[in-house]
């Protein structure tokens, strides 16, 4: 209370002062709050029967406020909470157990969907009526709930708690089970086909999300830990109630479906039906599951499509969708979901690997002994499986590094398979570089050239193609041949692109030559019509010996005796090269040359193509119409395996101007040939094609090869001296290992090569052993 006396002014006496006694807070009786409590908790019984509009908010606030305030915020808590106990424990009893008791058998249907819509809605509802109550609570929430020591859990954490005990994982009816069996059986209908509602699948699976930790306790009441028989797992609720039986039970699903489907469907199909399924579960996850579920719940359905029978479908259907183009989105969709798969890129890529290697067996299986001209079919088959890997890398792949490698290096594994590859390669080149040998149009041609010369790329022995090469290009252009100079040229450009300028030198130095003997061939005409002398029209082509690989084999075939007509002519053209290079000497190849013959039947005239030998032999016959073998022999001189061949194709080919007698195949002394009087055909020029023996042909290979061991023998010398030159002293090893990587441009040299040259280098002292060091090695200048 105030004294009494006015109060002073500012001018006024000091003495003069105001006193003030602080009243203390007037206690509440005990009535008094427990009509505090009692509005609180009507309220909370109010709200929850959807009556709320009777209520003072202000009032309910008021009088949480006096609880808290007078120290009873404990005992307002626990009247809460035995509140929300008693309104849940009725709604079971009234709303779910008669449901649970009439709903016992398949919940896929109705009977699942009433249930989840009583749950949803009984949960919807106090969830609501739980956010009312917080905002007339808020003062315990902040001030007495959050305060330590205490750190109770609010209004809305005690109602989670409440419901989760209370109703889910109520002992007096199960619905914690009824309600995993109706989630589980309206996933298992969806599954097969029937339709579901994914809203209200999305409002109870929510639910489970928002109730939180499946054995929270944080009011130290002690919760069962067996439920109807069920032990109750640790984790969020929704884990514990849902997720886990969800997964288990998709296991379960696709387990019984991939057994079910892969004996009987095609693996195209298979694919189509698993990445449906993948996509159906991931669109489930969109729709109500909850995206923490995508990744396990894929990978589950993943191991059980996929995973468990990968070896099975990559065995069985592999193959066909590796080499089928109608096949690349079934390939392609292999790969995408294979993706995911552990090790799934690692399988299909072993599993492509080992269907290459199967393919190239098939067709290396082409080139036997016995199969004539086995590159064309082999080569084609080798294209169109090179075309093959490029489409796939790209329209099924995605050009993936990894799989352009892997596949890249299991295409070189099938090319090196074939011992003759090297050979092969340049017989397919000879074959679409000579004119008519193919019935293809020039654009086709030059676009499998283009392709053949891609593929050389993966062939480790260039060396020996270059040398094959060599002697084709050689008999295309000497027997004229070639198709076209620029498809000659454009090939030689793209041998050079991928072998190195080194590489094509003498190919382009062996075109230079024939365009010199062209202007020089010109040239003796000219001459030869200033002159006034007539010679048979002489076709001449000057070769350089170093360069063009028939040159050597020149020598034997020299002394061959010619018609006088033609020696005449070659007696002019020598006279003529000798006047403008008095250094050079020139070498006569018969068995290069070929000749056109005007020939006299009694049934027509005809021009005949031979070759030079042929041509020699014929004009025997000018005068004479009968000869034998050793009368011919001594006449010509032609060397004794080169004219039993020209005999044979003569009298004995599809040609036959020659009648042999006896008429067999071999051609020995005493053996007679008459002009063939009947001779007949209805083409006026006609080609004697030269019969080749297989033996010859097997000896002109075994000294091609023998050609290239030489060649790489001097080649690694060569390599071995330049690198010691350059680093004086070397370990064996590494000797070794640096002569192979610089050779492997050329050749893959064996180590047991290089080491073979390494010992003949020492014993002609271009290197020597360092003392006390077998290992090691040192250069002598």
């Amino acid at each position: 209370m105030y004294s009494s006396g006015s109060s002073s002014s500012a001018g006024g006496s000091a003495g003069a002062h105001r006193r003030v006694k602080i009243r203390p807070v007037r206690k509440a009786n005990d009535s008094e709050h427990d009509a505090s409590m009692d509005v609180v908790l009507r309220a909370m019984d109010v709200i929850y029967r959807r009556d709320a509009s009777s209520l003072s908010f202000e009032e309910i606030y008021r009088s949480t406020y006096t609880l808290v305030l007078h120290k009873r915020g404990d005992d307002l808590h626990r009247r809460l909470l035995m509140t929300m106990q008693s309104i849940l424990a009725a709604d079971v009893a009234a709303k779910l157990a008669p449901l649970v008791g009439a709903g016992a058998g398949d919940f896929g249907g109705d009977q699942g969907r009433v249930f989840l819509r009583a749950v949803a809605g009984l949960w919807d509802h106090f969830a609501t009526s739980l956010k009312l109550m917080g905002d007339v609570l808020m003062y315990m929430d902040k001030n007495h709930c959050r305060r330590p020591p205490k750190n109770l859990p609010s209004s809305w954490e005690l109602g989670l708690l409440v419901f989760r005990d209370h109703v889910l994982r109520s002992t007096t009816v199960p619905v914690r089970a009824t309600l995993r069996a109706c989630l589980l059986d309206q996933i298992a209908a969806e599954r097969n086909g029937d339709v579901i509602d994914p809203s209200l699948m999305r409002r109870v699976l929510t639910m489970l999300v928002d109730l939180g930790h499946s054995t929270a306790d944080p009011l130290g009441v002690k919760h069962p830990t067996h439920i109807f028989g069920e032990t109750v797992p640790h984790g969020s609720v929704y884990q514990a109630d849902f997720e886990t039986a969800f997964l288990a039970a998709t296991i379960d699903f696709y387990k019984a479906e991939a057994q079910r489907l892969v004996p009987s469907l095609d693996v195209a199909a298979y694919l189509v039906q698993s990445e449906t399924r993948l996509q159906e579960e991931e669109r489930r996850a969109q729709q109500y599951v909850h995206v923490s579920t995508l990744r396990p719940l894929l990978q589950r359905a993943r191991e059980q499509l996929l995973s468990e029978h990968v070896a099975t479908l990559l065995q069985t259907g592999l193959a066909t969708l590796l080499f089928t183009p109608a096949h690349d989105p079934d390939l392609n969709r292999l790969f995408r979901l294979l993706d995911p798969v552990p090790d799934g890129h690692s399988k299909l890529l072993d599993a492509i690997a080992a269907e290459l290697t199967a393919r190239g067996q098939a067709i290396h299986a082409l080139v036997t002994d016995d199969a004539r001209d086995p590159a064309v079919p082999w080569m084609d088959a080798v294209l169109t499986l090179d075309r093959r890997v490029t489409r796939v890398l790209t329209a099924c792949f995605s050009g993936k590094p990894e799989f352009e490698k892997r596949m890249q290096t299991a295409l070189a594994g099938v090319i090196h398979a074939q011992p003759k590859a090297a050979e092969l390669m340049a017989q397919f080149l000879d074959v679409h570089l000579r004119r008519g040998a193919v019935k293809k149009g020039e654009d086709e041609i030059e676009a499998v050239l283009k392709d053949a010369v891609k593929v050389l790329h993966f062939l480790h022995d260039k060396d020996t193609f270059e040398r094959f090469y060599n002697q084709h290009l050689a008999r295309r252009l000497l027997r004229k041949q070639s198709s076209s100079e620029e498809l000659e040229k454009a090939v030689i450009a793209d041998l050079r692109t991928l072998g190195g300028s080194q590489f094509t030198t003498r190919f382009e130095k062996m075109l230079g030559d024939m365009s010199v003997s062209r202007d020089l061939a010109a040239q003796f005409k000219d001459a030869c019509r200033a002159a006034e002398t007539r010679v048979v029209d002489l076709s001449v082509h000057v070769l350089t010996s170093s360069l063009w690989p028939v040159a050597a084999e020149g020598g034997e075939n020299a002394a061959c005796v010619y018609p006088e007509q033609a020696q005449a002519a070659l007696t002019g053209f020598e006279q003529f090269y000798a006047k403008r290079h008095p250094k050079r000497v020139l070498t006569w190849l018969p068995h290069l040359g070929t000749a056109e013959l005007k020939a006299n039947f009694p049934r027509g005239a005809k021009e005949l193509s031979v070759t030079t030998f042929a041509m020699v032999v014929l004009m025997l016959f000018n005068d004479r119409d009968a000869l034998r073998y050793e009368d011919i022999r001594a006449e010509t001189n032609i060397p004794e395996p080169e004219l039993k061949r020209t005999l044979q194709s003569l009298s004995l080919g599809k040609v036959k101007v020659l009648v042999k007698s006896p008429p067999t195949k071999e051609v020995a002394e005493g053996h007679r040939f008459t002009y063939n009087s009947d001779f007949k055909d209805a083409k006026y020029k006609i080609k004697v094609s030269a019969i080749a023996a297989r033996a010859d042909v097997d000896a002109e290979r075994a000294q091609t090869l023998q050609k290239v061991e030489e060649e790489r023998a001097q080649i690694t010398d060569a390599t071995v001296v330049r690198i010691m030159k350059a680093r004086k002293t070397m370990t064996h090893n590494e000797l070794v290992t640096e002569t192979v990587r610089q050779l492997a441009a050329r050749f893959m040299a064996s180590p047991a090569l290089v080491k073979k040259r390494i010992e003949s280098l020492i014993e002609r002292e271009f290197l020597e052993r360092a003392a006390g060091a077998h290992s090691v090695y040192n250069y002598l200048a």
